[in-house]
């Protein structure tokens, strides 16, 4: 397969976060750790838009690398067919300061 067709059946970012929406409806509140021990339905995709192939062929995979990739798309709206989804950062309790928890809020076009 060339580059340009892998490239065109990755996921985009709006997808991406239109499957984090899928997978915590409702503004509910997710880790970069809940989201790497996440084995559902859609894991490979997401596991392959957050941590794609080196060219050796290897996938480094680490809830640093997905938090990285997180804060990297925190607060950009994104068209998804009718709807605006964007990933926020919640507040943080106490008890787990320096772990940040995300959410995917449904709103108006910035």
């Amino acid at each position: 397969m060339s580059q340009e067709a892998a490239d065109s059946e990755a996921l985009s970012e709006a997808d991406f976060v239109e499957q984090l929406a899928t997978v915590w409806p409702k503004q509910a509140k997710f880790t970069a750790k809940d989201l790497a021990a996440y084995d559902g339905e859609l894991a490979s995709e997401m596991r392959e838009y957050l941590a794609p192939a080196t060219r050796n062929g290897f996938t480094i995979v680490s809830v640093k690398s997905f938090g990285r990739k997180l804060m990297g798309l925190r607060d950009k709206p994104f068209l998804v067919g009718d709807r605006v989804l964007t990933l926020r950062t919640a507040a943080q309790p106490e008890s787990h300061k320096g772990t940040l928890r995300y959410y995917v809020a449904e709103g108006p076009w910035p």
